[in-house]
C-alpha cells in the first residue's frame, strides 16, 4: 500500500509540474495560466516529489529505498503522466486537483 500512495504522489508531482507549463495548462483548462497559478502548480508538483520516496525508504531502507524510487517509481509514474497528459488532458487534470478550475466561456 505505502508503493502506491508513492506511485501516486509521483504521478501527481510530475503532472502538476506540468500542469506549470503553458501549453499543457491551455490543454487541460481551456485557459491560460496566471502567474500566481503557476507558482502554485510548481510548488505543489516539487513537495510532492519531494515526499514520494519516502514510502520507498521506510520500506527498504534509504541506500535501496531510493535507488529503487529513482529507477523504478519515478519512471513509471512519469510514463504514466505522458500518457495521461497525451491522450486526456483535461482527465489528467481532474486525478490531481481537487477540483479542477471552472471553464471560461467566450461571449
Amino acid at each position: 500500500m505505502r508503493l502506491i500512495l508513492s506511485l501516486y504522489l509521483s504521478y501527481a508531482g510530475a503532472l502538476l509540474i506540468a500542469l506549470s507549463q503553458a501549453r499543457h495548462h491551455q490543454a487541460a483548462f481551456n485557459t491560460a495560466a496566471t502567474p500566481l497559478r503557476i507558482r502554485r502548480l510548481r510548488w505543489a508538483g516539487a513537495t510532492a516529489l519531494t515526499i514520494a520516496p519516502l514510502p520507498w525508504i521506510a520500506l527498504q531502507g534509504i541506500d535501496i529505498g531510493l535507488v529503487t524510487w529513482a529507477f523504478c517509481g519515478l519512471p513509471i509514474a512519469g510514463l504514466l503522466a505522458v500518457l495521461v497528459l497525451t491522450y486526456a488532458p483535461r482527465r489528467a487534470a481532474q486525478s490531481v486537483l481537487a477540483r479542477p478550475p471552472k471553464e471560461q466561456t467566450h461571449a
